[in-house]
């Protein structure tokens, strides 16, 4: 017998044991929880959306990571401030998968060159004015519960 035939009769002698003996092989793994997917969206023509951070419900980060910008964007290691930022240039999105379905707080950088951005989070929307009249801008947080 060649190789493939002693391991396709193993297979079988295998499969007839399991039968014979009541036994079943081992289950699947649970399908994982369904992902919730953030979307941020740049709204204004040749105008900027930086949103530094993602939080959930107890404050922890969640990391830009797998996620897909349409338009002219980067998800980008910020120099001063350390950590991964997202850049939305123009009219632009950014979706990402999420670990939580709960409410989330966004951390945008409005500068003077900023746009009009909406969030979509789990049936929810927000739009915010990322504008800043302060030359060195400013921060703000935007708080966004799941539509239930």
């Amino acid at each position: 017998m060649s190789g493939t035939r002693l391991r396709g009769a193993a297979l079988l002698v295998a499969a007839g044991w399991l039968a014979a003996c009541g036994g079943s092989p081992p289950p699947s793994p649970a399908p994982a929880a369904p992902a919730h997917e953030i979307v941020i969206r740049s709204l204004t023509p040749g105008k900027d959306v930086y949103v530094f951070r993602i939080e959930d419900a107890a404050a922890r980060r969640i990391e830009f990571a797998n996620g897909k910008i349409e338009g002219d964007g980067r998800v980008y290691l910020h120099p001063d401030q350390k950590v991964y930022a997202l850049f939305i240039h123009g009219v632009g999105s950014y979706r990402q998968a999420l670990p939580t379905d709960g409410p989330v707080t966004l951390v945008f950088y409005k500068l003077t060159s900023g746009g009009r951005a909406r969030v979509e989070w789990n049936g929810a929307t927000r739009e915010i004015e990322t504008v800043s009249p302060v030359v060195a801008g400013e921060w703000e947080q935007v708080a966004l519960a799941p539509a239930r």
